[in-house]
């Protein structure tokens, strides 16, 4: 039963699509909860545009996870990142926006305790900061890349808004190389988690925006600058 399930989703999913990251080919593949797609150029995998989740339940699932920022542990995960992929490249006074923050403005907090001048956009939440109108010393994405439908028109959107030699962080759970691994990978399971990125994607893309990688733990964290002009 399982292999005609298998030969079904292949055929379902033989014709190939475009990368939303890179816009190249990607070749389709099934999965017993759906089909995907990964990019034989920057090795973006993407969920299939059926699968995009309605903005309404895209909404009550971040409102069900469990990110209470008075949680000592998840206090220490999200200070752990801003200590090592944000502030090596900040100066005090400088202005950081929390792009994605959620229904919580916990990372802006620890970004301010920090010395910064920290803000937070969410286009659920608070969509009324004019991040885009602004240009920043250091944007962050936290858990946030892998919820992007477009994730090239995003992204260069929020590159954009970088002052000279500023940075974007990104946090967001690096897809393994093999196949297999993937198929068995928890975090793509997520109903809102439609992209999932190697780090070569995200370099690849950099790369495009006139950024350069400065850092990249080999797991989930990167942080590119802006080489048109040092800080």
């Amino acid at each position: 039963m399982l292999l005609c399930q298998d030969i079904t989703l292949a055929l379902c999913y033989s014709r190939f699509m475009t990368c939303r990251l890179c816009l190249s080919k990607a070749e389709p593949f099934g999965a017993r909860d759906g089909g995907y797609a990964e990019c034989g150029v920057c090795g973006y995998i993407q969920k299939t545009t059926d699968r995009l989740p309605r903005e309404e339940d895209e909404k009550q699932r971040y409102l069900a996870h469990h990110n209470d920022p008075n949680d000592p542990s998840y206090r220490s995960w999200m200070l752990g990142f801003v200590q090592t992929a944000v502030l090596p490249w900040l100066k005090p006074g400088m202005r950081v926006l929390d792009f994605g923050c959620g229904p919580s403005t916990l990372m802006e907090k620890l970004v301010t305790q920090s010395g910064m001048i920290g803000s937070s956009y969410d286009p659920f939440f608070l969509p009324e900061t004019p991040w885009s109108k602004s240009q920043w010393d250091a944007i962050i994405m936290h858990e946030v890349a892998e919820h992007l439908a477009n994730p090239l028109q995003t992204l260069s959107m929020v590159a954009s808004c970088l002052k000279p030699g500023g940075i974007l962080a990104i946090r967001t759970a690096f897809a393994p190389q093999e196949r297999s691994n993937f198929l068995s990978w928890w975090y793509r399971l997520d109903t809102t988690h439609v992209g999932f990125f190697r780090a070569r994607s995200l370099q690849q893309w950099a790369t495009s925006q006139s950024l350069v990688q400065v850092f990249n733990n080999g797991v989930d964290s990167i942080t590119f600058q802006d080489r048109k002009t040092e800080m």
